[in-house]
This record gives structure tokens, sequence and C-alpha cells, in this order.
């Protein structure tokens, strides 16, 4: 797990790692001592339709097809209900 400042640097370094990333408006708000919101917008460069994801251990070569993700529609609830299904076992 991330202390906060290890993941405000995650958060705000975003568009200096990825350079597939654009735009990032994204902005940290701590409301509690053991809390936090995350809020924003991030845009990513769509030169072709995503057809497939790279996934660990060796991410450069290793592929899989992403039948569900769009460069048309949002993606947050194609990769929520992946997460349920593939790490949470939901």
């Amino acid at each position: 797990m991330l202390v906060r400042t290890q993941y405000e640097r995650l958060i705000y370094t975003l568009p200096a790692r990825c350079p597939s990333v654009c735009l990032s408006t994204l902005v940290l708000v701590p409301p509690g001592l053991d809390t936090a919101r995350l809020t924003g917008l991030v845009t990513l460069l769509a030169a072709t339709h995503p057809h497939h994801k790279h996934i660990p251990p060796d991410i450069k070569h290793h592929r899989i097809p992403a039948p569900g993700l769009s460069f048309t529609r949002p993606n947050l609830p194609v990769l929520i209900a992946e997460i349920k299904r593939e790490l949470l076992h939901l």
C-alpha cells in the first residue's frame, strides 16, 4: 500500500512518466487523515484502436486481447468489471 506522499508523486508525475498522457488534471484532495479523494481528467493519445493490452511480467511483449476497450466510449465501467472479476473474484 502506498503512503500519501508516494501516491501524490504517482499522480502528479503521471504526464512526465507516461508519454501517452496528453493532459492530466488529477488532484488529490485529502478530506481526512486516512482517506483522500482523487478527482480530475486524464486524456490519452489515440493513434490506434485499443485491440490489446499489455500485462506483467513483460509488458512490452506480453499482450492479451482487449475487446472491451474503446477510444469512443468510457472505459471505466469495463475496467471496474474486469477488476471485480479477475482480482476480487466477485
